[in-house]
This record gives structure tokens, sequence and C-alpha cells, in this order.
């Protein structure tokens, strides 16, 4: 109760004074209401405004006062709000905003040096600003917990490329949140620090082979992948033992210097520094030597690799090839020349002086070559004598130059008499060079070839001419020539026929008679008596129902005897059988091919419309092609009203069994017909209506007429009328086959 009454007194008091103050005796004189901000008890408040919901706010009476301030706490909208009667609404005077936030701030990639690390966050504000202008910052620390953390200048992007200072070391990326609009920017937020490791360091040789001339020196180039900037790395370098090297001795035929380092046996090991991504400092020096004309090679490998970051071999190019490149030329040996000949005894000249060149001799060492007969040579044991310094010699024999020699060695052949009627030939060939400087090698004149050339004659053996001609039913003789007979030893050929040949057989088309007898199998032989130049043999056409010239290909083969008989020019005969039956087929196309003719009741004639006459396609709607015989409207301008006919003359025949022809018609009416009667050995036979027109008929095909057996010639005639009302035919390919 008396509490009530001191709010009432105290009420009361501000009703009758003209301001108020809270916590203070004496308000400000300009302000109706003064608060003192510290309490009773020391401490120190706030004024605190009506509180409620944007629900709550719609209840507030009405008319709302203009200036009613209240403040807003409806989900995340924090705000002050004042009323403006004059808008007739609440207008914002300030709204709560929290920072934007980056979480989740992580980063991924291969963590090695060199490598790309890309970082990741998630964004987040509480009022739904967007984000704009977060900002990135990358870290470097020497442990995961981040001691001596410090930012990598220019490390600014989301993503990095870590180096070679990253490496052993660890990496964090910041994330610095930044929004469009509200409180900002946030929190720089870290992500975990993680190791950055080097790469292995990998060695290998720069290149597959190095070419050093005798005389000079090469630098044979290691690289390094990867080095670690403080380890050096090691490899030795050694003999690859998978190849064999033909260098001479270390320090007699070559030098290696490591580094300024002589080097007296391998293998030696490499120090490459740390840092270095090349070792430059291996050189390589060939020292000139004499007697020695061949190149020469070095087979290295890499090995043993250590240091470095877990220093290990590329496996690309792990060895190396280094070749001497000899200033020298090893001794050569060859023919001068590569052909000459000698004569038979018979005639002068029978000897050959053949020498053998050598190009820079040894002056110490002699050099020897084989002189040898090649399997490819013609001659025979007793055709020939070889004589070299002064002795008589056989194949092979050796050519033998002293140390010093630059002098030509020469050997001598003298060709002997022999039965043999043709050349011989002797390929003679240097083989097995050696001593010289380094081993002897052959010029390019290797080879040389020694021509005998005969004296001799040889037997020839051809038919006297290349083509015959025989009629059927006839009888010929077909000649062979003998030039040059032995007069002690005979001399056979073979007859074959020519795969070619276009005869039936022996027995059907032709039959050919030696010695009187009739050739029963082909090929057959033909013998020459020793002293005999010429042979005959019977050919007899036959008569057959081919009606084309045959042709039979006789051969010449297998020579023998005489001396040393031989095919001539002329060893195949061509002969062409004439045949004397009529053709096949007699044929009238009306395009050239007239074998069958005809004759005409009424010559040709063209006179618009009627037509009787020879035509080309098209012809008014008819669809023959090329040439044809056409008729059109026979009624008095061309041709007769009552009818027109083509005869066929007689022709004889043999195997022939049918006469055909092709006809068309068009608008055929009545008063149109085609008509057609064969003779067969003169006797007409039943005329045959072919077209019997009515209502504009239009009809075409090909008319087969039978031969009867027996029959030995034949013709044929065709009848056409026509009344003249646009009525149009063709006939074309008169046949007998």
């Amino acid at each position: 109760m008396n509490k009530i009454f001191t709010l009432i007194i105290l009420l009361s008091g501000f009703l009758m004074t003209s301001q108020v103050g809270i916590g203070t005796a004496s308000p400000d004189p300009a302000a109706a209401l003064d608060i003192n901000s510290q309490l009773p008890d020391g401490t120190y408040g706030g004024l605190k405004l009506p509180t409620m919901t944007l629900a709550d706010r719609a209840t507030i009476a009405t008319p709302i006062p203009d200036g009613l301030m209240i403040y807003i706490l409806d989900g995340t909208t924090r705000c002050v709000q004042i009323w403006d009667a004059t808008q007739t609404s609440w207008i914002n005077w300030y709204c709560m905003n929290q920072l934007p936030v980056a979480s989740s701030v992580s980063f991924s990639g291969t963590t090695d040096v060199g490598e790309t690390l890309a970082g990741s966050y998630t964004y987040t504000d509480v009022e739904n600003d967007a984000e704009s202008g977060t900002t990135f910052q990358w870290y470097r620390a020497t442990d995961i917990s981040g001691t001596g953390s410090a930012a990598i200048a220019g490390a600014t992007s989301i993503d990095y490329v870590t180096t070679i200072d990253d490496g052993d070391q660890f990496v964090a990326l910041g994330v610095t949140p930044q929004a469009s609009s509200g409180a900002s920017p946030g929190v720089e937020v870290l992500s975990t620090y993680q190791e950055i490791s080097f790469l292995q360091t990998l060695v290998e040789f720069d290149r597959a082979a190095t070419t050093i001339p005798e005389g000079t020196s090469r630098t044979i180039p290691i690289l390094i992948t990867n080095p670690n900037p403080s380890i050096a790395t090691t490899v030795d370098v050694a003999f690859d033992s998978g190849n064999t090297s033909t260098f001479g001795s270390l320090g007699t035929d070559y030098t290696i210097d490591n580094d300024g380092t002589n080097i007296t046996s391998i293998p030696f090991t490499v120090t490459i520094p740390a840092g270095d991504t090349a070792y430059n400092n291996i050189t390589i020096t060939v020292l000139q030597d004499n007697e020695n004309a061949i190149d020469e090679v070095l087979y290295l490998v890499l090995q043993n690799v250590s240091g470095g970051s877990s220093a290990a071999l590329s496996g690309n190019q792990d060895d190396h090839i280094v070749y001497s490149d000899d200033d020298e030329f090893a001794t050569e040996v060859a023919f001068i020349a590569t052909a000459s000949s000698v004569e038979e005894p018979l005639t002068p000249g029978n000897s050959s002086t053949i020498d053998v060149a050598i190009t820079n001799p040894s002056t110490v060492t002699a050099t020897t070559v084989q002189v040898t007969l090649n399997a490819s040579s013609t001659v025979e044991t007793g055709d020939y004598t070889i004589n070299y310094d002064g002795s008589p010699v056989t194949f092979p024999f050796t050519v033998t130059f002293l140390a010093g020699q630059t002098a030509n060695e020469s050997f001598t052949i003298t060709s002997l008499n022999d039965p043999d009627a043709s050349d011989e030939l002797l390929n003679i060939e240097l083989t097995s060079p050696a001593g010289g400087i380094a081993t002897a090698i052959l010029g390019t004149n290797d080879s040389h070839d020694l021509t005998i050339n005969d004296d001799d004659v040889a037997t020839v053996v051809e038919f006297a001419t290349s083509t015959f001609s025989i009629n059927e039913d006839d009888i010929d003789t077909i000649t062979i020539n003998l030039n040059n007979p032995s007069a002690t030893v005979a001399t056979t050929v073979e007859v074959a026929i020519g795969a070619s040949s276009t005869v039936a057989g022996a027995g059907v088309d032709f039959d050919i008679d030696y010695a009187s007898t009739t050739i029963a199998s082909y090929p057959f032989t033909v013998t020459f008596p020793a002293g005999v130049t010429s042979q005959t043999i019977d050919l007899y056409a036959y008569d057959d129902m081919n009606t084309a010239n045959e042709t039979l290909i006789l051969n010449l083969q297998n020579v023998s005897g005489g001396f040393l008989a031989q095919l001539g020019t002329n060893v195949t005969n061509t002969v062409t059988i004439n045949d004397d039956d009529a053709p096949l087929t007699y044929v009238q196309d009306f395009d050239g091919n007239n074998t069958w003719t005809y004759t005409l009741s009424t010559p040709l004639c063209t006179n618009s419309p009627d037509t009787w006459d020879i035509v080309s396609s098209p012809f008014s709607g008819i669809t023959m092609t090329n040439n044809f015989f056409g008729v059109r409207d026979l009624n008095g301008n061309c041709g007769s009203a009552t009818g027109e006919t083509i005869t066929f003359g007689t022709v004889s025949i043999g195997t022939q069994t049918q006469i055909s022809f092709d006809y068309e018609v068009i608008g055929f009416d009545n008063g149109d017909d085609v008509e057609y009667t064969v003779i067969f050995d003169g006797v007409p036979q039943t005329t045959v209506v072919l077209i019997n027109g009515s209502s504009n008929l239009n009809a075409s095909g090909t008319v087969n007429i039978p031969i009867p057996m027996g029959t030995n010639n034949v013709s044929l005639e065709l009848f056409v009328t026509q009344n003249g009302d646009g009525d149009i035919g063709g006939f074309d390919n008169f046949i007998i086959q």
C-alpha cells in the first residue's frame, strides 16, 4: 500500500513540473527527460525501448503519434524504428548487423614443391549480405602448429604454387571474409598447416651419346631435376656391364677429368652441389694414336645415387655412349679395274695381268688378302692357268703386301683352248683382308670379271620362219634349220605346243607327222644326225565346224648335242589355220552389221508424215535404239496402200538353228497388219500374221523362228500394210544363228 502511494506522489511530481529526471535531481534544462546512466549501486545502464515483434507492432493503437519510437526484435531483424506520421510508415532509424564469417578454410593438392594448392572455404552472413572482396593470404611456418608463421610475399590468391622456399616447411591459407554491405570485414580464419615436401631428386645424362674426334675433348653433362637446396647429390659413373667398350686404356687412349681431378679408375663418384640443376664438370679427352684406324666406343652408366631429396636415377637416360671419331684410315685393298678379257689361244692376247692396289699401308704390319673364284663363274678346270709372284697358283691364293709397301701386287691369268663354243667368265673376288692398320678392309673394287672370249661357233637350232599359214583340209611342211652342225655329234631339240594355242587339239584340228610317223604325244623330239642342217615336219589341218581361224603355237626347247647346241632367234612358230566355213551368224541391224542383206518392194522413202525408211531413235514414240527400219502411214505418199515387202536374201546355213527379229507397233487399227513368211530350201512356209491391227493396238516383242534340222538355206519376207491413220511401226535385229 505504501509503495503505491509513493508511486502516485512521484507521478504527481512529474505532472506538476516541466522537466523529468531519472537518477538525477537536476535534469538538463533543455531536456524534457534526463536519465542518469549511473545506477544506485554504482554500475551503469542504458535506455531500453519497448521491444516487440512485427506482429506486436501491428496492435499499437491508432492513430500512432508522430515520432513514436520502438525496438523490433523479430527473427534476424533487430532495428530501432520511429513512426513517420507524414509518410504513415515505420522508419528504420538503425538496424543491427553482424560481421561475415569464413569457415571450413582448407586447401587441397599435392603437397610437393612446384605443385598448385587450391584453397576453399565457406562464406556466411547472418543478414545474408552478399560476399564481395574477400581477401586471402598464405603463410609459411616451421611446424604444424604454425611456429614462426609469416605471410608469404605475393601469395594473396586462393590458389598457390609452392616454391623451393616451401620445401620442408608448413603452409596455411588465411581467409578474411568481406561483405558487399553491412558490417565488414570479418575475422581472418586460418586453415591447418600442412608440410610441403621436396620432389624426389632425379639424375640422368642430358643426352644419349657424344662423339669426340681424336685429339679433342668433350664435356659429358649430367642433369639434376628437383635438386635439394641444402643437400648435395652424389652419383657414380661406371662402365656399362651390358655392353663391351672398345676404348683402349684409361690414361693411354683417353683421359677423364672430374671437376679438376684426373680420374685413374672407373667407376668414380660425382658430387653435385645442393641446388644445382646441371653438372658440366666431366671432361673426356681422346688421345691421339697411330696404327689404329677404327672408331672406338665407350659405354657409361650412372649408378649408386644418394643425397638430394631421396635422389634416384630418372630411368630416362641412365646410360651414355662416347664415340671416338678416329682420324686415321684403315688399310684398304682393291682391284685396280673391275673387268678385263682375254682371247682363246688361237688368237693373240690370251693373257691378262690383274692388279691389286693398297691404300694407307701400315709401316709396321704386312697386309694380306685372299683371291678366290666365285661359284657363279662359268669356266672349267683346264680352261686357264694363274701365275703369282713368279709361281703357278690355283684359286684361292694369298696376295701379300709388305709393311710400308705402296706398289701394286699383280697376278696373270692365261687362257687355254677348249672345245666349248661360248665365252666363259671368271668372277674373281678379294676376301679376308688382314693386317695393315687396324683390320684391313676391302675397297669398292672387290671383284673382277675376266671374260675368256671363245673362238668357236656353237650349233644353233631354230624354225626357218616365225609364222606359218595353212588352210583347212590342207597339208604343208614346216622346216627347222640347224646352223654350224657338228660333224660327229647329232643334235636333238623338242617341239612343244604353246599354251596360248586356240586349236582344239591334235587329232581334232590338226596332226603332225615326223619321220613318216604321226605324233601321238607332245612335246616330241626332232633329231639332226651329225652334219645335217635341216629337218621338216608335216602339218595336217582338219576341217571342223568352227568358223573362226585358229592358232597353233609351236615352241622349240631343250636343245642338246652338236657343238654346244643352243636355240636361235626363231624358237616360236605361230601357225594360223585358216577356216573355210560359212559364218555362224547372219545379221541385219541397220547399224552396219549387214551380213544378211535385203531388198525392198519400194525404195526407201520419207515424205512426211509417210515413212518407209531406215530411221534413228527417237521415232514417233518407238522405243528401239540406234538405227532400225521404220514405217508410218503407208497410204500412197510413201509406198502403196496395199502394202510393202522387205525380202531378206537366201543364205546358206550350217549349224544355225533359229531366225529372230524385233518389232514394235503403235496405233495399229483395222487395216494395219504385219505378216511374215519364212522360206526353207526354196519352199515358202505358212504365212504368219504377226499383227492384226484393231483399236489402235500397241505391241512389241521378239519373233523366234526355229530352223528344221537338215535345212541348207533360208530367207525371210516381211509384209506391212497401213491405212494412213497415224499408225507407226519399227523392225530391227534380223538374225540367223
